[in-house]
């Protein structure tokens, strides 16, 4: 005989795929008849202890609709629910955020940002709806390519090894084309009031990224923690994803004698990432024959 637990009894911070086991929550009911033609319909559960839950409360904040061009997300505003129709042509970039068992993805638009909270016990899920999303946007190869890089655990940090080689499993055609070994620099420390913020010390950081590419698509996984704080950071990814399609600038920024910074542009976003003046292999790829409709290079230096 199935068992088809109650909402109650299967909550957790897990998120669900939608389906005859695991129904919409009723707060989404009314959504039913335009989900059912979407792809996959994922429900997002509320951030609380499952100790802190009970049977008569709003279980989960979000359900995500994916379609074959578009997504639709709804987010529960106490009893109501706001809805976002986001095509994914308008998607310009998209970031995975992990960190132990906290976990963000953001969807970057022209004018603004959606976000979107999860427990990195559902990962997996989360990655599955990002390639989705990926694999339906427009692919137009930008670039000539270089050289697939070499790596292993002489060459490369062992955290980078294992997601880097991930990555590649997961995309075909996707290589490694640039590594940024860990490099240790200052940052002002973060705060809203700007005038307190030059009278505040510089805080001291250690980061590194990869960069991927399929030559349609920027895969770039970053890392950057703080030397002096108490914090979890230190087990925190950032994912990056960019088509090439939607690229509109890239630069590089001098800051000092030993660093540049990369600067990859997607309309109103900028996506940074400092590298070392002496790594060959960044400049290999910012030096890459990067087209364009207009037949210009997109790469440039700042001095």
């Amino acid at each position: 005989m199935n068992y088809n637990p109650s909402e109650f009894d299967a909550f957790g911070p897990w998120i669900y795929q939608v389906n005859a086991i695991y129904p919409l929550p009723p707060l989404y009911k009314g959504y039913s008849n335009r989900l059912d033609s979407a792809l996959i319909v994922l429900k997002i559960p509320r951030d609380i202890e499952r100790a802190n839950a009970s049977p008569d409360m709003h279980l989960y904040d979000a359900v995500l609709g994916l379609y074959k061009s578009e997504l639709l997300l709804l987010e529960r505003r106490e009893d109501q629910v706001c809805e976002t129709l986001l095509p994914y042509d308008q998607i310009k970039e998209i970031k995975n955020y992990t960190c132990l068992l906290s976990g963000r993805l953001t969807l970057y638009t022209e004018n603004r940002s959606v976000k979107i909270p999860y427990n990195t016990v559902s990962e997996n899920i989360i990655r599955h709806a990002v390639k989705i999303i990926r694999d339906n946007q427009a692919h137009i190869n930008r670039f000539t390519g270089i050289s697939p890089m070499d790596f292993n655990l002489e060459t490369m940090a062992f955290g980078f090894v294992n997601e880097v080689q991930t990555i590649i499993d997961e995309n075909p055609g996707c290589y490694l084309a640039a590594y940024q070994p860990e490099i240790s620099h200052k940052i002002p420390k973060e705060t809203s009031n700007s005038v307190l913020a030059r009278l505040m010390p510089m805080e001291r950081v250690k980061s590194s990224f990869a960069v991927l590419t399929n030559m349609h698509e920027l895969t770039i996984i970053s890392r950057t923690f703080y030397l002096k704080k108490c914090s979890t950071d230190v087990y925190s990814y950032h994912y990056n994803y960019i088509s090439a399609s939607n690229i509109t600038s890239i630069e590089t920024e001098e800051l000092s004698s030993e660093h540049d910074r990369l600067r990859i542009g997607t309309g109103n976003h900028v996506s940074t990432f400092r590298f070392e003046k002496k790594n060959k292999r960044m400049y290999a790829l910012l030096n890459n024959r990067w087209k364009t409709d207009k037949h210009y290079p997109l790469y440039s230096s700042i001095s």
